[in-house]
């Protein structure tokens, strides 16, 4: 029996479910702690603390600091949250695991000095990510990924940051996972019903899922979708799901332009999200950044195309022209072009593929073969 001790900031309702899957391994016996019970932008609907069937589950009510993380060759900033855990090494030494896997430097912070166990980290890290640091953070954070002794890359991104950082040691390519019953559970006719219920009319609908922050690109989606021709404007429309800094400032741009048909929905519980993207027909995530960009996976799960950027790491379940298109956001001519394109594509058929492809990426398929990683160390 391998006793196994994951350490997260919160507990993601995604994570729940993928937690839960893990622990069904007999010969596992699984731990998990939580840093903070909840974050100031995700408490309530379903993000709250909660114990985990199969698990044992443990809340270490950590100090916070905020600070921003400015990107200067793409001009925005990300509001970062570091956690002080000043318990977890205390908890660790008493739980006695074999193996303890943490998702970030900070967490290896304060579990350095002799260990019995061994250290692996999920990287998500993302060489643009990286951009924005400052050279001491990074070498910091090089030193402190040094110490583990595996690594679990969750994309071909997090595979290059390691590479270009020097960090050799044994990596297990793992990735992020759905829970896909949970995205299929209206019916075609529930759909049409619930499609008239939230407002949602017959023309083709296109919903962005995000923080409305600079980070995510809307503004520069928003600029390009008021400028398309009038035919373009007439069959389609957009709903934004979100909240954040930027709400103001979106809300006048809808309201100059009428004629766009844009709507901001606000913030959403995860079951509503996944109930009004099974209602939509296209996901569009315009990021400047995002280490992976669960959505993308989740609409997928949905049955719709996705329409993402280069700068997700989740651009690489993208097949061009099949399951979605992959745009610059940076460049209103590119997202006025891929716009154009999803105009003439059968979307439908697309969403089907990218409902097939994402099978693959269920939590018990992906779980599954952490299992058989975690066995094997």
């Amino acid at each position: 029996m391998k006793r196994v001790v994951y350490v997260v900031p919160i507990l993601a309702p995604y994570a729940v479910e993928r937690f839960r899957v893990l622990a069904k391994e007999k010969q596992i016996e699984l731990h998990i702690i939580a840093e903070k019970a909840r974050t100031d932008a995700r408490s309530g609907s379903g993000w709250d603390f909660q114990q985990i069937e199969g698990c044992h589950t443990y809340l270490l009510g950590s100090k916070e600091r905020h600070y921003q993380v400015e990107n200067q060759k793409s001009g925005y900033a990300i509001r970062e949250c570091r956690k002080y855990s000043f318990g977890l090494r205390a908890l660790v030494r008493k739980i006695d695991p074999d193996i303890v896997i943490v998702c970030n430097s900070t967490q290896i912070l304060f579990l350095t000095g002799p260990r019995t166990y061994k250290l692996g980290v999920v990287v998500e890290d993302t060489p643009r990510a990286e951009e924005g640091r400052k050279p001491l953070n990074r070498w910091v954070k090089r030193m402190l990924m040094g110490t583990a002794d595996f690594y679990l890359p969750f994309n071909s991104d997090a595979v290059e940051f390691l590479r270009k950082n020097k960090l050799t040691k044994k990596q297990y390519r793992s990735s992020w996972s759905v829970e896909l019953p949970l995205f299929s559970t209206l019916s075609g006719e529930e759909r049409t019903e619930k499609r008239a219920q939230l407002g949602i009319s017959r023309r083709t609908s296109y919903v962005c899922v995000a923080a409305l922050i600079p980070r995510k690109g809307i503004l520069q989606l928003l600029d390009a979708w008021v400028s398309m021709p009038a035919d373009f404007l007439q069959n389609n429309e957009l709903h934004l799901i979100g909240t954040g800094p930027l709400e103001d400032q979106i809300a006048e741009k809808i309201k100059a332009h009428p004629q766009a048909r844009l709507f901001l929905r606000g913030g959403m519980t995860y079951q509503s999200v996944s109930e009004f993207m099974q209602c939509s027909d296209i996901l569009v995530l315009p990021t400047l950044e995002d280490v992976w960009g669960l959505v993308v996976m989740e609409a997928m799960a949905c049955g719709l195309p996705v329409l993402t950027t280069p700068y997700a790491g989740a651009r690489e379940l993208i097949r061009e022209g099949e399951t979605g298109y992959l745009f610059d956001v940076q460049d209103p001519q590119s997202i006025r072009d891929m716009l154009e394109r999803m105009s003439g594509s059968d979307y439908r058929e697309m969403g089907r593929k990218a409902r097939e492809l994402i099978r693959d990426y269920s939590n018990e398929n992906v779980m599954r073969k952490t299992a058989e990683i975690l066995k094997s160390i």
